[in-house]
Formats: structure tokens, C-alpha cells, sequence
């Protein structure tokens, strides 16, 4: 894992004499969005944007957050856009998955990656700002993000924590794993507390940090 992504114990709960705003200074000081692990910047264009939806559908999984980091690395050539994984062998995408160690439900997460890039491609002419577009609220894209194959609960609620950074009207989106999340880390457990500890351009950082408390060892996201 890189540098930035400490284990749990270093993200434990703060002194006595810090602040809220203190502590989560030092959490989004030391730690990275889930994106960034996988070696992604999230910004506002639609390849980052799909490859946030293939690792979010990814580490929503039965499998260790480490594996599902690890093979999203492994899918970037697969992943460039919406069309290229539409057009890929879902044998050759399981292939890349087992070589990264991700081999729970590989041929069938396969099928399905292949199945929302043609789904994406198809809807939103592989541009998921599209999507964005038409929803009335976080909630309402929340629901859409689930139309999309393999994409459940779990993934749609990544997505929107990780995107909230550049799609500033879902945010604040501190779904109820964030805050148990910050409940643990002995920050606010109400989503505008929460969110007004940082600027709203750390809140997908806040937010990974405080899932992470939520982990034990290599868990699932």
C-alpha cells in the first residue's frame, strides 16, 4: 500500500487536547481518497470519472480493499474509457483480476465491468457527468448509479463519497459508514458537523479516513 495510507491504528482517535478541527486536519493530512491508492485522481472529466466506477464497484466486494486497489491498477488498460471496456474479452479481464489476486466472483465481476462500460457508453455516451445531470439530488443519483451493472449500494455510496470533491451538489456525502467511521475516530457523528470541520475540497479525503477507521487489518471497503 503507499505511503499516505496508514493502518488503522495511526488514524485512532485524537489527544485530549486536540480539537475536531485539529484532528481532522491531521486525518486529511495523513491520508489519501481510496482513488488516489489506486493511482487516479478524480477530477471532473469522464475517464477519472469511470475509473472511479470500476474501483468502487471493485472494492464493494466480499474481498480485501487492498486486492480490490490492486486490481483496479491492473484493469487501467482496460479502463481508458467506457468503450474500451465495453469492447474487451470478459475472459481477459478476469485474467488481469486473478494476476492482481482478486479472485473471488473474478468471471463474474468481469462480465459485469464489461457490461456497465457498455451500459455507460450507451446511456450516457460514456460521459457519466450525464448522469449527473439529470439527477435531482445525491439521493436521486445515488439511485441511478444502482441502474448501472454490478453497480450496488455499497459502490454508488463509494462513488459519491469519492466524487463529492468535484461534484460539489452531492456534497456534503457522509453516508452512514462515514460516520461510524468518524464515531470511532471521536469526530462528529452528523454530516454537517462533520463536513464543517474541513473545506469542502477535503471532504472525499475526510471521508476515506474515516472509513478506513472502519476496517480491521485488509477488510473489505
Amino acid at each position: 500500500m503507499s505511503a499516505p495510507l496508514h493502518a488503522v491504528t495511526a488514524l485512532d482517535a485524537p489527544s485530549t487536547d486536540a480539537s475536531p478541527h485539529e484532528h481532522a486536519a491531521r486525518l486529511i493530512r495523513e491520508t489519501s481518497t481510496f482513488a488516489a491508492a489506486a493511482g487516479s485522481t478524480v477530477r471532473d472529466t469522464p475517464a477519472p470519472l469511470f475509473r472511479l466506477l470500476v474501483l468502487a464497484c471493485l472494492l464493494a466486494a466480499p474481498v480485501q480493499h487492498t486486492t480490490a486497489i490492486r486490481a483496479s491498477r491492473a484493469l487501467r488498460p482496460f479502463t481508458r474509457t467506457p468503450a474500451a471496456l465495453a469492447e474487451s474479452d470478459p475472459a481477459d479481464v478476469s485474467r488481469a483480476l486473478t494476476l492482481a489476486g482478486y479472485w473471488r466472483f473474478h468471471h463474474t465481476k468481469a462480465a459485469l465491468l464489461v457490461q456497465a462500460g457498455a451500459d455507460v457508453l450507451e446511456r450516457c455516451s460514456g460521459d457519466l457527468r450525464r448522469l449527473s445531470a439529470t439527477a435531482d439530488s445525491a439521493e436521486d443519483l445515488h439511485r441511478l448509479l444502482r441502474r448501472i451493472p454490478g453497480v450496488g449500494t455499497q459502490a454508488a455510496h463509494i462513488v459519491l463519497r469519492e466524487a463529492q470533491g468535484v461534484w460539489p451538489d452531492v456534497a456534503p456525502y457522509l453516508d452512514e459508514r462515514v460516520l461510524r467511521g468518524a464515531a470511532t475516530l471521536g469526530l462528529p457523528a452528523h454530516p454537517e458537523e462533520l463536513a464543517d470541520l474541513v473545506d469542502p475540497f477535503d471532504l472525499p479525503r475526510l471521508a476515506a479516513a474515516c472509513v478506513r477507521a472502519t476496517l480491521g487489518g485488509g477488510s473489505r471497503e
